[in-house]
């Protein structure tokens, strides 16, 4: 189970709760959630998200995983446009693609995050 904000996730009876308010959930978006939440602070590339939710990856592309977040984005957020718990981090060093994602929850990063991503880095923050 994880809990944070509003947000309430029971990975056993793949349940997703927003303001009480049960959300229905796919199997693979539960999937996401749970490699998202079981490495927190955290970012993750397409690529890395691909091999770790869809490793067949038979059909799965880059836009299967921006589909994946946009779907959770809409279900998580209270505004999808200026997310809070799943956000985008452009500028990040790496050798994957681009955007990368992750799922924030410490709320003094947060305040850092939107004053500049760079700052999070030099701060060990984002790893």
């Amino acid at each position: 189970m994880a809990h944070f904000g509003e947000i309430l996730i029971d990975f056993d009876r793949m349940e997703l709760r927003r303001s009480g308010r049960e959300i229905p959930a796919t199997y693979l978006e539960f999937k996401v959630l749970r490699y998202l939440v079981d490495n927190p602070q955290r970012v993750f590339s397409r690529d890395d998200l691909l091999r770790a939710v869809w490793p067949q990856r038979r059909r799965a592309t880059g836009r299967t995983v921006d589909t994946a977040i946009s779907h959770l984005r809409r279900k998580l957020e209270e505004d999808p446009a200026r997310p809070v718990y799943l956000l985008t981090v452009y500028r990040v060093p790496a050798t994957s693609s681009y955007p990368r994602w992750r799922i924030k929850t410490v709320r003094a990063a947060r305040a850092i995050f939107r004053a500049d991503p760079v700052a999070l880095l030099s701060a060990g923050m984002i790893v």
